[in-house]
């Protein structure tokens, strides 16, 4: 299952035998959405789902601010907030 945009943010649900065995989340940075950040929470919250976070390779728990965390520590947020900074700072 798809909801929302390839080219902006979206998430894709895998189930297989009506069990969800992935979800992976897609955020647009260039628009950070923090009503959609509340919504993940709640989700994953709700179903008991952790954040892994595959720049990283860190399992992050259910909480905001640890998830907002990062994001903003993430490549892709530092290249959206400033890209020649991004590029000057690659080492």
């Amino acid at each position: 299952m798809h909801f929302g945009h390839f080219s902006s943010k979206d998430i894709q649900v895998w189930k297989e035998d009506k069990k969800i065995y992935g979800i992976q989340i897609r955020l647009d940075l260039r628009n950070f959405d923090i009503n959609l950040i509340d919504k993940i929470i709640y989700f994953s919250k709700k179903f008991k789902y952790s954040f892994f976070i595959v720049e990283s390779k860190k399992l992050i728990p259910q909480n905001r601010d640890i998830l907002i965390s990062s994001i903003k520590d993430s490549s892709a947020y530092k290249f959206v907030k400033n890209p020649t900074d991004f590029f000057d700072n690659i080492s």
